[in-house]
């Protein structure tokens, strides 16, 4: 056998002294090259006449989901290893019933379901299939409906260039990752709790304004990097947004997206998380086309647009006075609108200690002692570090008072020996149940207004 290779066939050499013994033929199955291995695992060969236990074709579907988000991670000598058997191809596997689920996968190490999805933490109204302003401007598509996009975005041009950067980035960007259940799931009174409780989503991602850009972490391995080449401070931009039968609300709620509140800032792009893509829109102009004119003159109407420009605070007024009359109260002490636009403050922006990536070596502790991340408020105030010290005060004495018994004794312990759980399986659960997050991150005014049914009357 090579020293790289991993699954090889074994075939039992015949022992003079214990002739009265029936030997088979296995396989030989190591993670990773054999001699740098302290277990290696003898597979006997496939019993054909053995019963067969049959794997859902949703499952198989979840661990090819998982395969070709990690793939790129994976060292090349083990995308092999790791990958689904072809047609006809028989490869050794490890399973397990546990709380009558079956698991599978390539090591002994499972990753382990947990018994409620993302979609168990989605508020009433994002459950509620209907028309929101963010599906009703954006537009949407099921298996069964479709609705047209009313907005186009033309490409934003250089006006003014002060040049790139002279040299590339290199940053690690990481993503969402739903196991992080400390921050990304809440339960009663803001305790820690996972995926097995009752909980909610604590909100929408965002990503923190940055007085001046971080460097990041070095890293060797290129395949978890991302390169890109930035433009300057001072580089300005000309755009257009084309929107058709729009009604003064949706109209309102464009613009409120697009300007934000005085003194607010978008961050968009790549390496938002390192302080990249912090930018400033500004209205040039506001054209609505006059149907009246153009369509209800005798003579040919050469100027159908009307130029409203000077109204864009109407609008945006019209939208905060609707929203405040669906929601019964100002939609401004929302407490999601309220921390949306706290991160938006270029004035107020905290320092990069306090928004900056976590080290493994902060966030183990917080593992341990299920401390949630500090909110909005907490980080800009200055107040995380006591905002986690309360956390931790008695939110694990609230874990385990609400595990049950069922879990205790299975579930809950493999999690903690594994400590993984299969993000995919939760996303086609929440497609199955007619809602998808689309893949991407959350950053926009649109999301925070899901639920918000629109208007009717058009102009």
């Amino acid at each position: 056998m090579k020293k790289n290779d991993q699954i090889a066939e074994l075939h039992f050499i015949k022992n003079e002294k214990r002739e009265n013994k029936e030997f088979k033929k296995g396989y030989l199955l190591s993670s990773g090259p054999v001699p740098e291995k302290k277990v290696i695992y003898v597979i006997p060969q496939l019993d054909e006449k053995g019963e067969c236990i049959p794997i859902p074709p949703k499952d198989i579907d979840t661990y090819q989901r998982d395969y070709e988000g990690k793939k790129n991670q994976i060292e090349t000598i083990d995308k092999e290893f790791y990958r689904l058997p072809r047609e006809g191809e028989i490869k050794p596997i490890f399973y397990t019933f546990l709380a009558t689920k079956l698991y599978f996968g390539f090591t002994p190490s499972l990753r382990l379901f947990y018994e409620k999805s993302i979609y168990a933490g989605l508020s009433a109204e994002q459950k509620e299939i209907g028309i929101d302003y963010a599906k009703s401007l954006f537009g949407y598509s099921h298996e069964k409906e479709s609705y047209k996009s009313r907005l186009s975005f033309m490409d934003a041009e250089l006006k003014f260039d002060k040049g790139q950067t002279t040299k590339n980035v290199s940053l690690i960007l990481g993503g969402p990752k739903p196991t992080s259940y400390l921050d990304y799931l809440k339960g009663e009174k803001g305790k820690a709790v996972s995926y097995n409780q009752d909980f909610e989503l604590r909100g929408i991602k965002q990503y923190w304004l940055k007085k001046e850009v971080e460097k990041g972490n070095k890293e060797d391995n290129e395949k978890v990097i991302t390169k890109f080449w930035p433009y300057n401070i001072g580089n300005v931009f000309n755009g257009e947004i084309r929107f058709s039968n729009l009604t003064k609300e949706e109209l309102g709620l464009l613009l409120w997206g697009l300007f934000l509140e005085k003194g607010s800032n978008q961050n968009i792009g790549k390496g938002k998380s390192y302080g990249y893509g912090q930018i400033k829109v500004r209205l040039t102009q506001l054209q609505i086309l006059n149907q009246d004119a153009l369509y209800g003159s005798d003579s040919l109407c050469m100027k159908p647009y009307q130029d409203e420009t000077s109204q864009k605070d109407v609008y945006i007024s019209g939208i905060k006075e609707e929203l405040s009359r669906l929601l019964g109260r100002e939609i401004m002490k929302e407490p999601r609108i309220k921390d949306f636009f706290m991160m938006k403050n270029a004035g107020s922006i905290p320092s990069n200690e306090r928004t900056k990536y976590m080290e493994l070596q902060e966030y183990q502790p917080r593992v341990t002692n299920l401390v949630c991340l500090p909110g909005v408020k907490d980080v800009v105030e200055g107040n995380a570090a006591v905002a986690q010290k309360d956390g931790k005060k008695d939110s694990g004495n609230k874990w385990k008072n609400d595990r049950s018994k069922k879990n205790k004794d299975s579930q809950e312990n493999n999690r903690k020996q594994n400590g993984k759980k299969n993000d995919n399986a939760n996303k086609a659960n929440s497609r199955d149940r007619g809602y998808s997050s689309g893949g991407n991150v959350g950053t926009s005014m649109g999301d925070l207004l899901k639920g918000f049914e629109v208007g009717q009357s058009f102009f």
